[in-house]
């Protein structure tokens, strides 16, 4: 197999609504089965004119209204009327997820640096194409992990194509750009110092600067930069934004739970309180990351095989696994993986709406009781999958 050489796995990810029906469908079939089983004996009071059992219903004499609630509770108390309008009628939850369907696809690599080289190749052809077409190509970066993974990219790009590059940043800390903490430092160690980008194509955020005053500095030029002049609605659309998933879901500096999350409006947004130092960033935004053509998250080494599992096979509520809310509006999402962090995942069920997505977490290993596992299963898991040679162990 040569070193760019991946599996291709294409999966479709579920809609909230898909989710609540399937499990509206579950949870009704097995209510008819628990009712067919035995007889049930059913006892109804009629009630005329807000009165039931004799006893008149004071606050509602013409009877109880349409809406839910306003009866008479056994504790003697008026149950509260429900102020909803229906059903998909209210105000929408804070963390939104778009209904259409999301171009994705799943390539697994044998190591690290068969991810390096596929990586670059899929970064070369997009660079090649934007250039052609519009004589320009941009890209957000962020991580370190990430940008350890572009150190092949020297060779899968010509030379000549690295002075029509934009490089952005779609996530930074607010420290020194000499800090083993920015972004930048791990970006112009690892790749671009390899490469022949001019540096006034290299856009960093200002350094120096509080969150506040670096996210509305760096909004500015992502909005009235001439070479970000293609836009999804008013958000500017890079070619490729490349990102890493942290532990807790998290991508760019977006973490769970955070009111920068649920932000649809700015571009870029200040990161005041992250949960792990350094605490003051700066992040893109939701929509300004599904606005990209090409949204790509690399995700290496056995340490990402939990994190990886959790975003592609678990449910969470809105807004706890940020990664699960990238999906881009007109583009294409690539989670790209090695062997060990995709060793958790049980690919062989994604076709089966009873098993994926699933809501339990594989348990944790246990230490070791002197009996042997089999090769490539985890105790607790339904089972797992080799990508490479697609067997499932059981």
């Amino acid at each position: 197999m040569q070193s760019h050489a991946a599996m291709n796995v294409r999966v479709g990810i579920a809609t909230p609504s898909q989710r609540s029906t399937a499990h509206l469908r579950s949870s009704a079939s097995a209510a008819v089965r628990r009712v067919c089983r035995a007889p049930v004996k059913v006892q109804c009071t009629l009630m005329q004119n807000g009165a039931a059992d004799g006893q008149l219903n004071s606050k509602w004499p013409k009877g109880i209204p349409p809406q839910m609630g306003g009866h008479l509770m056994p504790s003697g108390q008026y149950a509260p009327l429900s102020n909803s309008s229906g059903c998909a009628t209210g105000p929408p939850h804070l963390y939104q997820y778009h209904d259409t369907e999301t171009n994705t696809s799943v390539r697994v690599f044998q190591n690290q640096q068969a991810a390096s080289g596929g990586l670059a190749m899929m970064i070369a052809e997009a660079s090649a194409k934007a250039i052609a077409e519009r004589g320009i190509f941009t890209i957000a970066i962020t991580g370190k992990e990430s940008t350890q993974a572009l150190t092949q990219l020297s060779l899968a790009v010509k030379a000549s194509d690295f002075a029509n590059w934009h490089v952005f940043f779609a996530g930074e800390q607010c420290v020194p750009f000499s800090s083993l903490e920015s972004n930048y430092k791990w970006a112009q160690d690892f790749f671009l110092s390899k490469i022949p980008i001019p540096p006034t194509q290299v856009h960093t955020i200002e350094e120096g600067t509080d969150p506040n005053m670096a996210a509305q500095l760096y909004e500015a030029k992502l909005r009235y930069m001439p070479q970000m002049a293609r836009k999804v609605g008013p958000f500017p659309v890079f070619d490729i934004v490349l990102l890493e998933v942290g532990e807790r879901g998290e991508v760019a500096s977006l973490y769970p739970n955070k009111p920068t999350l649920m932000n649809v409006e700015s571009c870029v947004v200040p990161v005041l309180d992250a949960p792990v130092e350094p605490r003051q960033r700066v992040s893109f935004s939701l929509p300004l990351l599904n606005a990209a053509a090409h949204v790509m998250v690399v995700a290496l080494g056995v340490h990402k095989r939990d994190t990886v599992s959790r975003a592609l096979e678990c449910q969470a509520l809105p807004g706890a696994m940020p990664v699960q809310m990238l999906r881009p509006t007109n583009g294409e999402l690539s989670y790209l993986l090695d062997a060990d962090s995709a060793s958790g995942l049980s690919t062989g069920a994604w076709t089966d709406w009873k098993k994926w997505p699933r809501s339990d977490l594989p348990k944790k290993e246990q230490p070791s009781s002197g009996r042997k596992e089999r090769a490539g299963s985890r105790p607790g898991a339904r089972g797992s999958q080799d990508p490479e040679v697609g067997e499932v162990v059981e």
